[in-house]
Protein backbone atom coordinates (compact mmCIF):
# COMPACT_ATOMS: atom_id res chain seq x y z
CA UNK A 1 0.00 0.00 0.00
CA UNK A 2 1.03 3.63 -0.29
CA UNK A 3 1.18 3.90 3.34
CA UNK A 4 3.46 0.75 3.82
CA UNK A 5 5.44 2.87 1.20
CA UNK A 6 5.83 6.11 2.82
CA UNK A 7 6.88 4.05 6.53
CA UNK A 8 9.40 1.85 4.27
CA UNK A 9 7.52 -0.99 5.30
CA UNK A 10 7.92 -2.38 1.70
CA UNK A 11 10.77 -0.78 -0.11
CA UNK A 12 11.23 -2.41 -3.62
CA UNK A 13 9.44 -4.29 -6.17
CA UNK A 14 11.41 -7.94 -5.00
CA UNK A 15 9.37 -7.50 -1.73
CA UNK A 16 5.96 -6.77 -3.31
CA UNK A 17 6.51 -9.79 -5.59
CA UNK A 18 8.02 -12.27 -2.73
CA UNK A 19 4.74 -10.79 -0.89
CA UNK A 20 2.29 -12.29 -3.80
CA UNK A 21 4.21 -15.15 -4.78
CA UNK A 22 4.04 -16.05 -0.96
CA UNK A 23 0.09 -15.44 -1.03
CA UNK A 24 -0.29 -17.14 -4.61
CA UNK A 25 1.58 -20.23 -3.53
CA UNK A 26 -0.47 -20.79 -0.12
CA UNK A 27 -3.64 -19.97 -1.98
CA UNK A 28 -2.82 -22.81 -4.58
CA UNK A 29 -2.03 -24.82 -1.40
CA UNK A 30 -4.67 -24.37 0.35
CA UNK A 31 -7.44 -24.88 -2.87
CA UNK A 32 -5.65 -28.22 -3.88
CA UNK A 33 -6.14 -29.34 -0.13
CA UNK A 34 -9.66 -29.12 -0.56
CA UNK A 35 -9.50 -31.49 -3.22
CA UNK A 36 -8.74 -34.44 -1.08
CA UNK A 37 -12.60 -34.07 0.29
CA UNK A 38 -14.88 -36.32 -0.06
CA UNK A 39 -18.82 -36.36 0.28
CA UNK A 40 -20.41 -38.99 2.45
CA UNK A 41 -20.62 -39.62 5.66
CA UNK A 42 -18.34 -38.11 7.95
CA UNK A 43 -15.95 -39.46 10.90
CA UNK A 44 -17.78 -37.98 13.48
CA UNK A 45 -21.24 -39.40 11.86
CA UNK A 46 -23.54 -40.54 14.06
CA UNK A 47 -25.91 -41.99 11.19
CA UNK A 48 -26.40 -46.01 11.48
CA UNK A 49 -27.84 -46.10 7.55
CA UNK A 50 -25.22 -47.78 5.82
CA UNK A 51 -24.59 -49.47 2.94
CA UNK A 52 -25.31 -52.46 1.32
CA UNK A 53 -23.92 -55.84 -0.39
CA UNK A 54 -22.39 -55.53 -3.69
CA UNK A 55 -24.45 -58.26 -5.53
CA UNK A 56 -22.77 -57.71 -8.93
CA UNK A 57 -21.26 -60.25 -10.98
CA UNK A 58 -17.96 -60.39 -10.86
CA UNK A 59 -16.00 -60.52 -14.35
CA UNK A 60 -12.58 -62.35 -15.07
CA UNK A 61 -10.23 -60.06 -16.59
CA UNK A 62 -7.95 -63.08 -17.34
CA UNK A 63 -11.13 -63.99 -20.19
CA UNK A 64 -12.46 -60.34 -21.23
CA UNK A 65 -9.23 -58.49 -21.79
CA UNK A 66 -9.03 -58.45 -25.31
CA UNK A 67 -5.68 -57.32 -27.67
CA UNK A 68 -5.33 -53.68 -28.68
CA UNK A 69 -2.16 -52.66 -30.19
CA UNK A 70 1.15 -52.65 -29.15
CA UNK A 71 4.84 -50.84 -29.78
CA UNK A 72 8.31 -52.77 -29.59
CA UNK A 73 7.84 -51.46 -25.60
CA UNK A 74 4.04 -51.76 -24.81
CA UNK A 75 1.11 -54.09 -25.43
CA UNK A 76 -2.61 -52.20 -25.00
CA UNK A 77 -5.64 -54.44 -23.84
CA UNK A 78 -8.77 -53.29 -22.45
CA UNK A 79 -11.63 -55.04 -21.25
CA UNK A 80 -15.47 -53.79 -21.34
CA UNK A 81 -17.59 -54.16 -18.06
CA UNK A 82 -21.53 -54.85 -18.05
CA UNK A 83 -22.46 -51.56 -18.38
CA UNK A 84 -20.75 -50.57 -21.50
CA UNK A 85 -17.43 -48.58 -19.67
CA UNK A 86 -14.12 -49.77 -21.28
CA UNK A 87 -10.80 -49.94 -18.92
CA UNK A 88 -7.21 -50.28 -20.46
CA UNK A 89 -4.72 -52.68 -19.20
CA UNK A 90 -1.10 -51.24 -20.80
CA UNK A 91 1.81 -53.40 -20.30
CA UNK A 92 5.00 -51.76 -20.11
CA UNK A 93 9.20 -52.97 -20.95
CA UNK A 94 12.25 -51.59 -20.66
CA UNK A 95 13.74 -48.41 -19.25
CA UNK A 96 11.95 -46.02 -16.94
CA UNK A 97 11.99 -43.77 -20.37
CA UNK A 98 10.83 -46.37 -22.39
CA UNK A 99 8.04 -47.53 -20.04
CA UNK A 100 6.58 -44.02 -20.21
CA UNK A 101 7.12 -43.76 -23.48
CA UNK A 102 5.18 -47.08 -24.42
CA UNK A 103 2.62 -45.37 -21.86
CA UNK A 104 2.51 -42.45 -23.99
CA UNK A 105 2.15 -44.05 -27.30
CA UNK A 106 -0.32 -47.03 -26.99
CA UNK A 107 -2.48 -44.37 -24.67
CA UNK A 108 -1.86 -41.03 -26.21
CA UNK A 109 -5.40 -38.88 -26.86
CA UNK A 110 -6.30 -40.62 -22.84
CA UNK A 111 -3.25 -38.98 -21.34
CA UNK A 112 -3.45 -35.53 -22.93
CA UNK A 113 -7.17 -35.57 -22.17
CA UNK A 114 -6.38 -37.11 -18.76
CA UNK A 115 -3.74 -34.45 -17.92
CA UNK A 116 -4.68 -31.84 -19.75
CA UNK A 117 -8.61 -31.82 -18.12
CA UNK A 118 -6.94 -32.63 -15.01
CA UNK A 119 -4.51 -29.01 -14.81
CA UNK A 120 -7.81 -27.21 -16.35
CA UNK A 121 -9.79 -28.95 -13.43
CA UNK A 122 -7.29 -28.00 -10.94
CA UNK A 123 -7.12 -24.55 -12.31
CA UNK A 124 -10.86 -24.19 -12.07
CA UNK A 125 -10.76 -24.91 -8.56
CA UNK A 126 -8.43 -22.12 -7.44
CA UNK A 127 -10.09 -19.45 -9.63
CA UNK A 128 -13.87 -20.43 -7.66
CA UNK A 129 -12.49 -19.91 -5.03
CA UNK A 130 -10.92 -16.29 -5.54
CA UNK A 131 -12.88 -14.79 -8.09
CA UNK A 132 -15.93 -14.00 -5.48
CA UNK A 133 -13.16 -11.50 -3.73
CA UNK A 134 -11.57 -10.36 -6.92
CA UNK A 135 -11.24 -9.50 -10.70
CA UNK A 136 -12.36 -12.32 -13.12
CA UNK A 137 -8.76 -11.38 -14.71
CA UNK A 138 -7.15 -11.36 -11.14
CA UNK A 139 -8.33 -14.46 -10.09
CA UNK A 140 -7.62 -16.33 -13.33
CA UNK A 141 -3.75 -15.34 -12.73
CA UNK A 142 -3.60 -15.92 -9.59
CA UNK A 143 -5.83 -19.47 -10.55
CA UNK A 144 -2.84 -20.19 -13.01
CA UNK A 145 0.36 -18.99 -11.27
CA UNK A 146 -0.26 -20.11 -7.40
CA UNK A 147 -1.33 -23.89 -8.78
CA UNK A 148 2.14 -23.97 -10.75
CA UNK A 149 3.99 -22.37 -7.78
CA UNK A 150 2.27 -24.40 -4.91
CA UNK A 151 3.30 -27.90 -6.92
CA UNK A 152 6.39 -26.16 -8.46
CA UNK A 153 7.37 -25.52 -4.87
CA UNK A 154 6.75 -29.43 -3.65
CA UNK A 155 8.94 -30.94 -6.47
CA UNK A 156 11.72 -28.19 -5.59
CA UNK A 157 11.74 -30.05 -1.90
CA UNK A 158 11.31 -33.85 -3.06
CA UNK A 159 13.17 -33.94 -6.02
CA UNK A 160 16.27 -34.75 -4.25
CA UNK A 161 14.71 -37.61 -2.36
CA UNK A 162 12.90 -38.64 -5.40
CA UNK A 163 13.96 -42.30 -7.42
CA UNK A 164 15.64 -40.56 -10.90
CA UNK A 165 14.23 -43.11 -12.70
CA UNK A 166 10.92 -41.45 -11.25
CA UNK A 167 10.70 -38.58 -13.50
CA UNK A 168 12.69 -40.22 -16.18
CA UNK A 169 9.09 -42.13 -16.79
CA UNK A 170 7.57 -38.83 -16.94
CA UNK A 171 9.59 -37.36 -19.45
CA UNK A 172 8.72 -40.79 -21.69
CA UNK A 173 4.69 -39.84 -20.98
CA UNK A 174 5.10 -36.51 -21.51
CA UNK A 175 7.42 -37.10 -25.43
CA UNK A 176 5.39 -39.87 -26.13
CA UNK A 177 1.91 -38.49 -25.68
CA UNK A 178 3.10 -34.99 -26.97
CA UNK A 179 2.15 -33.15 -23.65
CA UNK A 180 3.55 -30.57 -21.59
CA UNK A 181 6.14 -32.00 -19.33
CA UNK A 182 5.64 -29.12 -16.65
CA UNK A 183 1.93 -29.92 -16.37
CA UNK A 184 2.48 -34.12 -16.34
CA UNK A 185 5.33 -33.33 -12.94
CA UNK A 186 3.28 -30.72 -11.29
CA UNK A 187 0.23 -33.07 -11.48
CA UNK A 188 2.36 -35.91 -9.85
CA UNK A 189 2.98 -33.61 -6.84
CA UNK A 190 -0.44 -32.94 -5.77
CA UNK A 191 -0.49 -36.11 -3.94
CA UNK A 192 1.91 -34.65 -2.01
CA UNK A 193 -0.29 -31.37 -0.86
CA UNK A 194 -3.76 -33.05 -0.85
CA UNK A 195 -5.52 -35.47 1.79
CA UNK A 196 -7.27 -38.38 0.49
CA UNK A 197 -10.05 -40.16 3.23
CA UNK A 198 -8.91 -44.12 2.29
CA UNK A 199 -9.64 -46.95 4.19
CA UNK A 200 -7.29 -50.46 4.30
CA UNK A 201 -7.64 -53.82 6.08
CA UNK A 202 -5.45 -57.23 6.02
CA UNK A 203 -6.77 -60.45 7.19
CA UNK A 204 -4.89 -63.65 8.25
CA UNK A 205 -5.21 -67.02 9.87
CA UNK A 206 -7.97 -67.92 11.68
CA UNK A 207 -9.29 -64.85 10.22
CA UNK A 208 -9.79 -65.71 6.54
CA UNK A 209 -12.17 -68.75 4.92
CA UNK A 210 -8.79 -70.41 4.04
CA UNK A 211 -6.11 -70.57 7.10
CA UNK A 212 -2.56 -70.84 5.63
CA UNK A 213 -3.63 -70.49 2.14
CA UNK A 214 -4.76 -66.92 2.15
CA UNK A 215 -3.71 -63.37 3.06
CA UNK A 216 -6.64 -61.00 1.87
CA UNK A 217 -6.43 -57.20 1.88
CA UNK A 218 -7.87 -54.31 1.09
CA UNK A 219 -7.43 -50.46 -0.22
CA UNK A 220 -10.04 -47.78 -1.09
CA UNK A 221 -9.52 -44.60 -2.82
CA UNK A 222 -11.42 -42.21 -1.12
CA UNK A 223 -11.29 -38.83 -2.99
CA UNK A 224 -12.73 -36.20 -5.45
CA UNK A 225 -15.17 -37.62 -7.66
CA UNK A 226 -15.81 -34.50 -9.80
CA UNK A 227 -12.65 -34.31 -11.80
CA UNK A 228 -11.33 -36.32 -14.64
CA UNK A 229 -9.83 -39.21 -12.54
CA UNK A 230 -12.72 -40.68 -13.04
CA UNK A 231 -13.35 -40.44 -16.08
CA UNK A 232 -9.78 -41.96 -17.23
CA UNK A 233 -9.35 -45.69 -15.10
CA UNK A 234 -6.45 -47.38 -16.14
CA UNK A 235 -4.04 -50.40 -14.93
CA UNK A 236 -0.26 -50.43 -16.19
CA UNK A 237 1.53 -53.68 -15.38
CA UNK A 238 5.13 -53.10 -15.55
CA UNK A 239 8.35 -55.37 -16.61
CA UNK A 240 11.61 -53.78 -15.66
CA UNK A 241 14.68 -54.24 -17.93
CA UNK A 242 17.05 -56.45 -17.09
CA UNK A 243 18.14 -58.84 -14.22
CA UNK A 244 19.35 -58.52 -10.65
CA UNK A 245 18.82 -55.09 -9.22
CA UNK A 246 16.62 -53.08 -11.55
CA UNK A 247 13.11 -54.62 -10.18
CA UNK A 248 11.04 -56.95 -10.57
CA UNK A 249 7.29 -56.47 -12.27
CA UNK A 250 4.22 -55.17 -10.93
CA UNK A 251 0.91 -53.73 -11.12
CA UNK A 252 0.28 -49.86 -11.14
CA UNK A 253 -3.91 -49.10 -10.84
CA UNK A 254 -4.37 -45.27 -11.21
CA UNK A 255 -4.75 -43.34 -14.94
CA UNK A 256 -3.31 -42.74 -18.05
CA UNK A 257 0.10 -40.79 -17.40
CA UNK A 258 0.39 -41.55 -13.67
CA UNK A 259 3.42 -43.23 -13.20
CA UNK A 260 2.76 -42.51 -8.97
CA UNK A 261 1.75 -45.95 -7.19
CA UNK A 262 -1.23 -45.64 -5.09
CA UNK A 263 -2.55 -48.96 -5.67
CA UNK A 264 -0.60 -52.16 -6.62
CA UNK A 265 0.83 -55.84 -5.95
CA UNK A 266 4.02 -56.87 -7.34
CA UNK A 267 5.60 -59.86 -8.18
CA UNK A 268 7.04 -60.81 -5.12
CA UNK A 269 3.73 -60.68 -3.37
CA UNK A 270 3.48 -57.52 -1.90
CA UNK A 271 0.13 -55.05 -1.59
CA UNK A 272 -0.13 -51.41 -0.67
CA UNK A 273 -2.55 -49.54 0.60
CA UNK A 274 -2.54 -45.76 1.94
CA UNK A 275 -4.71 -43.55 3.52
CA UNK A 276 -4.16 -39.73 4.36
CA UNK A 277 -4.88 -38.69 7.72
CA UNK A 278 -6.69 -35.74 8.14
CA UNK A 279 -7.36 -36.19 11.77
CA UNK A 280 -4.36 -37.16 13.66
CA UNK A 281 -3.84 -37.71 17.68
CA UNK A 282 -1.56 -36.06 19.60
CA UNK A 283 1.05 -39.10 19.33
CA UNK A 284 1.64 -37.92 15.43
CA UNK A 285 3.92 -35.13 17.13
CA UNK A 286 3.31 -31.54 15.71
CA UNK A 287 0.88 -30.18 14.16
CA UNK A 288 1.80 -30.22 10.28
CA UNK A 289 1.43 -26.80 8.81
CA UNK A 290 0.00 -25.61 5.33
CA UNK A 291 4.08 -25.86 4.24
CA UNK A 292 4.60 -28.75 2.99
CA UNK A 293 8.13 -30.42 4.01
CA UNK A 294 11.68 -31.94 1.97
CA UNK A 295 11.46 -35.38 1.56
CA UNK A 296 10.39 -38.56 -0.18
CA UNK A 297 6.89 -38.05 -2.12
CA UNK A 298 4.79 -41.66 -0.97
CA UNK A 299 3.97 -42.36 -4.35
CA UNK A 300 7.60 -42.87 -4.85
CA UNK A 301 8.39 -44.39 -1.85
CA UNK A 302 5.23 -46.97 -3.09
CA UNK A 303 6.53 -47.15 -5.90
CA UNK A 304 9.54 -48.66 -4.87
CA UNK A 305 8.66 -50.76 -2.19
CA UNK A 306 6.54 -52.58 -5.67
CA UNK A 307 9.19 -52.41 -7.63
CA UNK A 308 12.36 -53.41 -5.47
CA UNK A 309 11.29 -54.92 -2.47
CA UNK A 310 10.86 -58.86 -1.84
CA UNK A 311 9.62 -59.15 1.98
CA UNK A 312 7.22 -57.16 4.30
CA UNK A 313 10.45 -56.77 6.71
CA UNK A 314 11.80 -54.89 3.40
CA UNK A 315 9.44 -52.74 3.01
CA UNK A 316 9.00 -51.44 6.34
CA UNK A 317 12.67 -51.18 5.83
CA UNK A 318 12.17 -48.55 3.64
CA UNK A 319 9.62 -46.70 4.91
CA UNK A 320 11.88 -46.16 8.21
CA UNK A 321 14.86 -44.94 6.57
CA UNK A 322 12.68 -42.58 4.49
CA UNK A 323 12.82 -38.97 4.80
CA UNK A 324 8.79 -38.53 5.88
CA UNK A 325 6.86 -35.35 4.81
CA UNK A 326 3.58 -35.92 5.72
CA UNK A 327 1.12 -38.14 8.06
CA UNK A 328 -0.09 -41.12 6.77
CA UNK A 329 -1.13 -44.76 7.43
CA UNK A 330 0.54 -47.00 5.20
CA UNK A 331 -0.19 -50.64 4.90
CA UNK A 332 1.91 -53.67 3.38
CA UNK A 333 0.31 -57.18 2.70
CA UNK A 334 2.80 -60.00 1.93
CA UNK A 335 1.69 -62.88 0.56
CA UNK A 336 4.91 -65.50 1.24
CA UNK A 337 4.87 -64.73 5.25
CA UNK A 338 0.87 -64.22 4.93
CA UNK A 339 0.98 -61.39 6.93
CA UNK A 340 -0.19 -57.83 6.59
CA UNK A 341 0.97 -54.88 9.01
CA UNK A 342 0.05 -51.19 8.86
CA UNK A 343 2.92 -48.13 9.31
CA UNK A 344 1.60 -45.01 11.10
CA UNK A 345 4.04 -42.55 9.17
CA UNK A 346 4.80 -38.79 9.83
CA UNK A 347 7.77 -36.57 9.93
CA UNK A 348 7.58 -37.15 13.99
CA UNK A 349 6.45 -40.60 14.01
CA UNK A 350 7.57 -44.23 12.29
CA UNK A 351 5.45 -47.03 14.17
CA UNK A 352 4.87 -50.58 13.14
CA UNK A 353 1.19 -51.79 13.80
CA UNK A 354 0.04 -55.31 14.46
CA UNK A 355 -1.83 -57.32 16.74
CA UNK A 356 0.88 -56.87 19.56
CA UNK A 357 0.92 -53.22 19.00
CA UNK A 358 -3.01 -52.11 17.19
CA UNK A 359 -3.40 -48.60 17.38
CA UNK A 360 -5.30 -46.46 17.84
CA UNK A 361 -6.43 -47.41 21.08
CA UNK A 362 -10.30 -46.54 22.04
CA UNK A 363 -13.52 -47.82 22.21
CA UNK A 364 -13.90 -47.15 18.31
CA UNK A 365 -11.02 -49.39 17.45
CA UNK A 366 -11.43 -52.37 18.84
CA UNK A 367 -9.07 -55.37 17.89
CA UNK A 368 -9.83 -58.21 15.55
CA UNK A 369 -7.68 -60.86 15.72
CA UNK A 370 -5.31 -61.52 13.05
CA UNK A 371 -5.95 -58.51 11.13
CA UNK A 372 -5.14 -54.97 11.37
CA UNK A 373 -7.46 -52.02 9.65
CA UNK A 374 -8.25 -48.40 9.42
CA UNK A 375 -11.74 -46.74 8.55
CA UNK A 376 -10.54 -43.94 6.00
CA UNK A 377 -8.52 -41.77 8.91
CA UNK A 378 -6.50 -41.93 12.31
CA UNK A 379 -9.27 -40.38 14.25
CA UNK A 380 -12.19 -41.58 12.75
CA UNK A 381 -14.76 -43.16 15.17
CA UNK A 382 -17.84 -43.55 12.87
CA UNK A 383 -15.77 -45.95 10.22
CA UNK A 384 -13.20 -47.67 12.50
CA UNK A 385 -16.31 -48.83 14.43
CA UNK A 386 -18.58 -49.92 11.42
CA UNK A 387 -15.18 -51.49 9.89
CA UNK A 388 -14.25 -53.47 13.00
CA UNK A 389 -17.90 -54.87 13.30
CA UNK A 390 -17.79 -55.81 9.49
CA UNK A 391 -14.72 -57.95 9.89
CA UNK A 392 -15.94 -59.49 12.82
CA UNK A 393 -19.56 -60.46 11.69
CA UNK A 394 -17.49 -61.80 8.46
CA UNK A 395 -14.34 -63.56 10.95
CA UNK A 396 -13.46 -67.54 9.45
CA UNK A 397 -15.06 -66.42 6.08
CA UNK A 398 -13.18 -63.23 4.86
CA UNK A 399 -12.00 -63.73 0.99
CA UNK A 400 -11.56 -61.56 -1.61
CA UNK A 401 -15.36 -62.47 -2.57
CA UNK A 402 -16.63 -62.22 0.50
CA UNK A 403 -14.64 -59.00 1.29
CA UNK A 404 -16.63 -57.36 -1.96
CA UNK A 405 -20.01 -58.90 -1.21
CA UNK A 406 -20.05 -58.58 2.58
CA UNK A 407 -17.77 -55.46 3.71
CA UNK A 408 -17.03 -52.78 1.72
CA UNK A 409 -20.69 -51.83 0.11
CA UNK A 410 -21.88 -51.59 3.80
CA UNK A 411 -19.17 -49.81 4.52
CA UNK A 412 -19.26 -47.31 1.70
CA UNK A 413 -15.33 -47.07 1.05
CA UNK A 414 -13.82 -46.53 -2.16
CA UNK A 415 -15.27 -43.92 -4.02
CA UNK A 416 -12.60 -43.60 -6.43
CA UNK A 417 -11.13 -46.89 -6.31
CA UNK A 418 -10.57 -49.74 -5.02
CA UNK A 419 -8.58 -53.16 -4.83
CA UNK A 420 -8.85 -56.21 -2.96
CA UNK A 421 -5.69 -58.37 -3.05
CA UNK A 422 -5.40 -62.03 -2.36
CA UNK A 423 -1.43 -62.36 -3.14
CA UNK A 424 -1.49 -66.18 -1.50
CA UNK A 425 -4.09 -67.11 -4.13
CA UNK A 426 -2.95 -64.98 -6.78
CA UNK A 427 -6.01 -62.85 -7.11
CA UNK A 428 -6.54 -58.86 -7.39
CA UNK A 429 -10.35 -57.67 -8.05
CA UNK A 430 -10.66 -53.79 -8.66
CA UNK A 431 -13.23 -51.80 -9.22
CA UNK A 432 -13.73 -47.99 -10.47
CA UNK A 433 -16.05 -45.12 -10.22
CA UNK A 434 -18.41 -44.52 -12.86
CA UNK A 435 -17.36 -42.07 -15.74
CA UNK A 436 -19.35 -38.91 -15.97
CA UNK A 437 -21.06 -39.32 -18.98
CA UNK A 438 -21.84 -43.44 -17.74
CA UNK A 439 -25.48 -43.99 -16.30
CA UNK A 440 -25.71 -46.35 -13.10
CA UNK A 441 -24.10 -46.55 -9.22
CA UNK A 442 -20.69 -43.84 -9.03
CA UNK A 443 -19.12 -44.90 -6.53
CA UNK A 444 -16.55 -47.84 -6.50
CA UNK A 445 -17.75 -49.63 -4.10
CA UNK A 446 -20.89 -50.07 -5.67
CA UNK A 447 -19.91 -50.76 -8.82
CA UNK A 448 -18.94 -54.24 -10.47
CA UNK A 449 -15.26 -55.91 -9.86
CA UNK A 450 -13.04 -57.56 -11.92
CA UNK A 451 -10.34 -60.10 -11.45
CA UNK A 452 -7.01 -60.11 -12.51
CA UNK A 453 -4.14 -62.86 -11.95
CA UNK A 454 -0.98 -61.03 -11.30
CA UNK A 455 1.04 -63.53 -11.81
CA UNK A 456 -0.73 -64.53 -14.94
CA UNK A 457 -0.17 -60.67 -16.22
CA UNK A 458 3.57 -60.77 -15.42
CA UNK A 459 4.17 -63.19 -17.55
CA UNK A 460 3.46 -61.51 -20.53
CA UNK A 461 5.81 -61.20 -22.82
CA UNK A 462 7.54 -58.20 -24.57
CA UNK A 463 6.86 -57.66 -28.27
CA UNK A 464 9.68 -58.64 -30.53
CA UNK A 465 10.47 -56.23 -33.57
CA UNK A 466 9.24 -59.73 -35.79
CA UNK A 467 5.84 -59.69 -34.28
Amino acid sequence: SEKEKEQGVVGSYSKYKDKMDNSVFLVGCLVLFTLGNVGGKSCSSTDTDWGSPNKLPILSGDKLATYVNETTQGILYEWRLDDGVTIPLVHVYGSAYEQGCAQGKLLQDSVASFINGAWDYCVENVYDAIVPYSKPWAARVIAVKGLAAALDMEYEITVNWTSPDFYQELHGIADCAGVDYDKVRRLHQIPGITKGACSMFGSWGDAVADPGNSMVQFRSLDWDMNGPWVDYPSITVYHPEGPDGLGHPYLNVGFPGWAGALTGISAAGLAISEIGVTYPDDSFGAEQGMIPLPGTPFIDLLRNVLKYDDSLPAALDRMRVAQRTENLILGVGDGDLQRFRSVQYGPDVFTVIGPGNFIPVAEWHPPVNNTVYHGMDWDCPSFNEELGALLQANYGQISGVVTIRNIIGQLESGSNHIAVYDPVQDSVWVSFARPHDVQGPENAYERQFTEFSPSLLFRVAQPSSSQ
